[in-house]
């Protein structure tokens, strides 16, 4: 896959332009047209001793220089190339030339890097495709994988707080602080996360990794007037900075044949912070199979347990199982079904519950207009069979429905170097017996991800 990679990138390089070729360019083009890079490499070297800044000769020593053991300088000559370029065309094509002798040093994340920078100068249609297609399989082939996510949001419930200030559990009413009621503002969201290959075999591949991930909240005027009014009372205060939360977690993940069905074995630990203070750490295990049926569908199944370890409270302990069937459909579009079973247990009576989810999704095969969508809805339930509310045990304990849907949007033709920018619209809407968890929340995130 590497050299057909390579050659894909680099037989474009002797392309022709608009300048008018030297004797001495035209000589070493037709070289490199014949198949002998050799001497391609020779004759564009002559023409840079007369001509030193001609993107053009540049262009075929960086297509050569790596079918002659120089593929660190075919770089160079590349991004020289690319710097000097006088149209777009031809920075689009210095920059696969300089991601083919990146590949050729072994080199694949930056070979990766100038693919997309290709696509900052491709013409749409045949030139986009092309380089998005090299780029796919030169991240399929990267041993190291690195994404991101970074997107930002306005919410009218940035700490999922209750909808109404007077709220009653078993016919005892209570009135709630503004820092427990709905408060509203922007978050933005940022993530990093690093994978390395260690083995891959015929039939197996082990990866170990990293994310980070964090949240930073403003709250809006009017949430900071209502909390204002609290503190003039004497009541505790709640800033945008107290609900920011950041998670750091290492992973690995094992893929292999389970008989012959694949399987994925994944295992993560990981380390939280609530409002800049140590929140929790975790541990959590996965198995995950996808069972085939027919040709079109498969069913996905999982089981996960994991530990959560607060700071101020008893370990969690929970285990879930979930069934997902995918469906595509004969016109592309895809459909998604699941259902998620979740229990836990704790020493903390309030951290005790059982639960059941089912969602369902589906995105056509095409853009709807320039827009490419998916839309999904999921209904849920927990049970707690015992809640405190510190004076008094709520009778039959606690009882949770939530239902909600979103809308994820992406624009590819407005995307730069690869990345378009995504829209995501969602609701969410929680009804419980007891009063304070009674809560509902609209956004709206703006965000990017990679097309390829």
């Amino acid at each position: 896959m590497r050299l057909a990679l390579l050659f894909s990138l680099a037989l474009t390089a002797g392309a022709a332009w608009a300048e008018t070729p030297a004797e001495g360019l035209s000589a070493a083009r037709q070289a490199w047209a014949d198949g002998k890079a050799g001497l391609a490499y020779r004759l564009s070297h002559q023409v840079l001793v007369q001509a030193p800044d001609d993107p053009a000769a540049l262009l075929i020593v960086a297509a050569a220089a790596p079918h002659v053991g120089r593929a660190s300088e075919g770089r160079h000559a590349a991004r020289l190339a690319w710097r000097l370029a006088p149209t777009s065309a031809m920075k689009h094509e210095a920059a696969r030339t300089a991601a083919a002798a990146a590949l050729a040093e072994g080199r694949e994340g930056l070979a990766q890097l100038w693919l997309r920078r290709a696509l900052l100068h491709a013409a749409p249609g045949d030139q986009t495709d092309r380089t998005g297609r090299d780029l796919a399989r030169l991240r399929r082939m990267n041993p190291v994988s690195l994404s991101f996510d970074l997107s930002a949001a306005p919410s009218s419930n940035l700490n999922d707080g209750a909808e109404s200030a007077n709220t009653q559990t078993d016919w005892v009413p209570e009135r709630l602080s503004a820092s427990a009621q709905a408060l509203s503002g922007w978050r933005a969201t940022a993530g990093v996360t690093l994978m390395a290959r260690l083995r891959q075999t015929g039939t197996s591949r082990t990866r170990l990794g990293f994310q980070l991930y964090g949240t930073v909240n403003q709250l809006s005027q009017e949430a900071k007037d209502k909390i204002a009014a609290d503190v003039a009372a004497g009541l505790p205060g709640l800033t945008g900075s107290d609900l920011n939360y950041t998670l750091a977690e290492a992973r690995a993940e094992h893929r292999f044949l389970a008989g012959p069905l694949p399987a994925t074995l994944n295992l993560a630990a990981g380390r939280s912070w609530y409002g800049g203070d140590p929140y929790a750490s975790h541990l959590r295990v996965g198995l995950a199979e996808t069972l085939p049926i027919g040709r079109m569908s498969a069913l996905q199944l999982a089981l996960t347990a994991d530990r959560q370890m607060p700071e101020r409270s008893a370990s969690v302990d929970s285990l879930g199982l979930g069934a997902t069937w995918l469906h595509q459909t004969a016109s592309g579009a895809t459909w998604r079904l699941g259902v998620n079973l979740r229990g836990t247990d704790s020493a903390a009576v309030n951290s005790s519950y059982r639960g059941a989810r089912i969602e369902a999704g589906w995105a056509p095969a095409n853009a709807i207009g320039p827009v490419q969508v998916e839309a999904r809805i999921a209904a849920g339930l927990r049970d707690y069979a015992a809640y405190d509310m510190g004076v008094f045990m709520v009778e039959g304990g606690r009882q949770d429905e939530s239902l909600e849907a979103g809308l994820d949007m992406t624009l590819p033709r407005a995307g730069l170097a690869g990345f378009a920018p995504t829209i995501g619209l969602e609701a969410r809407r929680n009804r419980s017996n007891v009063g304070r968890f009674n809560t509902r929340e609209i956004g709206v995130t703006f965000g990017f991800r990679s097309l390829f």
